[in-house]
């Protein structure tokens, strides 16, 4: 049997792993993912709470407002900002750990969601892709 015969044969073509600039695609899903938690944590919040205070609108646009420069670091491979958003993600876990004792309320669904995702994202930076495109710009 030749090597051609084989039906066993991975495939040859290969996914892009990496943009023209070398960012790894797993480093934008995991950064929309960082940002589509926050949507999900604003979009609870409102669902909430009746009106917005101007205090409370300007807690979020101070944390959008970091969570945006973390996203830029972590794109600009600055080992920090991986750091932070790993060790960041222990809240959500906690968080989580306290609602498996509570009857889950729709109200928590939205929750539940942003936490998941959250720890989805920071999981997504310790893949090996990623973690080589940290270890690459430390150089």
């Amino acid at each position: 049997m030749t090597a051609t015969d084989n039906p066993y044969q991975p495939p040859t073509a290969g996914l892009a792993t990496s943009d023209a600039r070398g960012v790894p695609v797993l480093l934008y899903v995991a950064v929309a993912l960082y940002g589509g938690s926050l949507l999900m944590r604003f979009a609870q919040s409102l669902v909430l709470e009746i009106g917005i205070t101007r205090y409370a609108a300007l807690t979020w646009m101070g944390v959008a407002l970091v969570n945006l420069l973390v996203g830029i670091a972590l794109v600009r491979g600055k080992g920090w900002a991986r750091a932070w958003l790993v060790f960041f993600t222990i809240l959500p876990v906690v968080s989580l750990l306290q609602l498996r004792h509570l009857p889950i309320l729709p109200a928590d669904l939205l929750h539940c969601a942003a936490d998941i995702t959250r720890i989805v994202a920071a999981a997504m930076l310790l893949l090996p892709s990623v973690r080589h495109w940290f270890t690459t710009r430390r150089a």
